[in-house]
């Protein structure tokens, strides 16, 4: 083999043994990115419970507005009743008093 056959095989080694320190260094990194991707899965799993009950309480709640909502209708038309009665009395008297003056 001549020599410069020789160098460049070297060189090429050289270059190999550097490629394989950097794809190390990458396989590392990727382990911790690994890692890191567990942990979040495993966090939000364990989240998931709470997140269904906040859904349940969040359900609860619209459901607790819509009543909220009728009886503050019911009790609307309550108070108009109690306020159509309350001037109907009222005519009535004053009715009945100018009857009784006649």
């Amino acid at each position: 083999m001549s020599e410069g056959m020789q160098l460049q095989l070297d060189g090429i080694r050289t270059e190999m043994a550097g490629m394989q320190q950097r794809m190390g260094g990458m396989e590392q990194r990727l382990g911790a990115v690994e890692q890191t991707v567990h942990n979040i899965a495993v966090t939000v799993a364990r989240h998931e419970g709470y997140f269904v009950q906040i859904t349940d309480k969040l359900k609860k709640l619209d459901i607790l507005d819509q009543i909220k909502s009728t009886l503050d209708a019911v009790a609307g038309h309550l108070q108009s009743s109690r306020d159509e009665r309350a001037l109907s009395d009222k005519s009535f008297r004053e009715q009945q008093a100018t009857l009784s003056d006649h």
